[in-house]
């Protein structure tokens, strides 16, 4: 499952708005948390007692799984560092702002086969 835009846009304004400190602490906190979370690779659904039963399962119902997000935030912290490089952007709000600005979601997308010619040979070409 890709994890949406959207998800993404509410994910950053709920670590931008936690806590005092500085919004690079934050989501490097919550990477350090997620990916924790995952390095043994799987969900435990519900384990047992003396008799040593474990069940792991995977999230469902659409939810985004723990290795999403923590793809979510590295990207996140990719796009923080790519906007703490730019001149001018001197704050957090600042660089929340930019952030922002720059994940746009896709409301739609479409096919376009208008430069796609076939070759005599019938091996497909691009015209220029």
């Amino acid at each position: 499952m890709d994890v949406s835009t959207n998800y993404k846009r509410s994910y950053l304004r709920r670590l931008y708005r936690a806590g005092s400190h500085t919004f690079l602490d934050k989501l490097e906190s919550e990477q350090d948390a997620i990916v924790k979370l995952t390095e043994r690779g799987q969900t435990i659904a519900s384990s047992a007692s003396k008799g040593h039963a474990v069940a792991f399962s995977i999230p469902g119902n659409g939810a985004a799984t723990q290795g999403e997000m923590a793809e979510v935030i590295e990207e996140l912290i990719t796009l923080y560092e790519l906007v703490d490089a730019i001149s001018g952007v001197d704050t957090d709000a600042e660089r929340f702002a930019e952030m922002m600005e720059r994940l746009k979601p896709v409301r739609s997308f479409r096919k376009s086969f208008t430069t796609l010619r076939m070759s005599a040979g019938g091996n497909p070409s691009v015209s220029q």
